[in-house]
């Protein structure tokens, strides 16, 4: 049987890259300049990069305060019926 889910950690993982990419894309976009070659490639690398530290900074903050808070765990079911479990 086919099965998939996503944990409330994951989705939480997903929201942090997201508003870190809207972070990176206002900061990198409309505050800084990079017109040569050279600095494109360094400008992306420091995008992806601060996309990544974003992700897992924001991900280590959310499972810190889900444990000091006691927050319960969520598994949110998509196969084979649409469901969520709480454990």
């Amino acid at each position: 049987m086919l099965e998939s889910h996503i944990t409330d950690v994951q989705l939480a993982e997903g929201v942090c890259a997201l508003l870190s990419y809207v972070i990176v894309w206002y900061l990198f976009w409309t505050k800084l300049s990079f017109e040569t070659a050279e600095k494109k490639y360094i400008a992306s690398a420091l995008r992806w990069i601060s996309i990544w530290i974003g992700r897992k900074y924001g991900t280590s903050l959310y499972v810190t305060l889900k444990k000091k808070y006691n927050i319960k765990n969520y598994k949110f079911s998509l196969l084979p019926k649409l469901d969520i479990n709480i454990y």
